[in-house]
């Protein structure tokens, strides 16, 4: 069984608080209810005192609240958490790069969702783990929390991120006569060197979402003529942004890599960043 997939096992105290907090939030959603748009919910991961940390504790709470608050939400839709599940693993990106309310409002959207709502997971002094619920989509957004005691075997999990969504570098079949580098030096091999390497741009959709910033990297064969080929992504990120990179890696051109003076070719990692300006 994979951790993702472990059973959660709340004591009765942080049950109750978590349901509660899904009752009170299913009934500040109904009073919120279109009358001819009935709300369709889509729940987050709940991240780790900051939206770029993620928690296996984290998402194993959202699932639970996202089952809760599906029982209490008589006349409302709450998505299955699978769909944003497969749609991160679909991209190879993880719930850490999307960073910002406006970022999960688009991919809320982009599912069929009109309302999306996150939480942060913080410890106080006392042990007491502070489930800080958010309400993202709409006027008004809304705000609310639980409290309970923070176990020894929730702590546990509350430190270990979620599972990655990232591809594992040694499951790229490796190739006769090319030199894994990966992202390290190699004594005796001088890297290859752009000669035309331009970077991609931002995707309108990623400029639509007010995507600030984030990385993608590709594993990619670097040949004796220079030329990049066998390209596998290692890293995603939404809004297109995966393919633009990969488009762009695939016009490069670079002096190839040197070993012993000749040239050789070589597998190495690459990352692009992007930025909203």
């Amino acid at each position: 069984m994979g951790a993702q997939e472990r059973d959660l096992v709340l004591t009765n105290v942080a049950e109750a608080q978590l349901d509660s907090l899904a009752s009170r939030v299913a009934v500040k959603m109904k009073k919120l209810k279109r009358e001819h748009n009935p709300s369709r919910i889509l729940v987050f991961d709940f991240t780790r005192d900051s939206q770029d940390k993620s928690s296996l504790l984290g998402a194993l709470l959202a699932d639970r609240f996202a089952d809760m608050l599906k029982h209490n939400s008589d006349g409302m839709d709450v998505l299955d958490r699978d769909l944003l599940k497969n749609y991160l693993k679909k991209l190879q990106t993880n719930i850490e790069d999307l960073r910002t309310n406006s970022v999960y409002l688009q991919i809320a959207e982009d599912l069929g969702a009109t309302d999306a709502i996150r939480a942060d997971l913080s410890e106080d002094k006392d042990q007491q783990l502070k489930v800080s619920m958010q309400r993202l989509s709409g006027d008004p957004e809304f705000n609310d929390a639980a409290q309970f005691p923070l176990t020894k075997d929730l702590e546990e999990i509350f430190n270990k991120p979620a599972s990655s969504n990232y591809r594992d570098p040694d499951t790229i079949p490796p190739e006769a006569g090319v030199i894994l580098m990966g992202s390290k030096l190699i004594e005796g091999v001088e890297s290859p060197h752009c000669t035309f390497c331009p970077g991609p741009r931002l995707t309108d959709a990623a400029k639509q979402a007010k995507f600030k910033s984030g990385t993608v990297i590709v594993s990619a064969v670097i040949t004796t003529n220079g030329e990049v080929t066998s390209v596998y992504v290692v890293k995603g990120l939404p809004f297109g942004l995966t393919e633009r990179a990969v488009k762009r890696i695939e016009d490069w051109k670079l002096k190839p890599a040197l070993k012993d003076g000749q040239a050789v070719a070589v597998r190495v990692d690459i990352e692009f960043t992007f930025r909203l300006l």
